[in-house]
């Protein structure tokens, strides 16, 4: 189902509907360090914690929360209200996930 579809079907419903978006923490640092292939993580993600050539590779995300009906009722709005929240938890120390403001 589209993001589209999911706003319009929340409407309808009068249900609420909420936006996680989520970032690799120095994503370009890990691949500074350790070359794009480890940078490339879709087969080593399973692997969780993914290493390379035996050197764990700590690995932090930190996310941001848009939410339909409170940021606002266009999909545009509730993904930049996300947004902005996963850039504040970058700026706050990173690691973290930001709900509001």
């Amino acid at each position: 189902m589209s993001a589209g579809n999911l706003l319009s079907l929340a409407r309808r419903t009068r249900q609420s509907l909420t936006l996680a978006i989520f970032d690799v923490d120095f994503f370009k640092k890990v691949n500074d360090t350790h070359g794009h292939i480890a940078g490339r993580m879709r087969e080593r993600i399973a692997e969780f914690p993914p290493h390379v050539e035996s050197e764990r590779i700590a690995v932090t995300v930190s996310g941001g929360l848009g939410a339909f009906p409170e940021d606002d009722e266009s999909w545009d709005q509730i993904f930049a209200a996300a947004d902005r929240r996963l850039y504040r938890s970058k700026s706050d120390g990173r690691n973290r996930v930001t709900i509001t403001g």
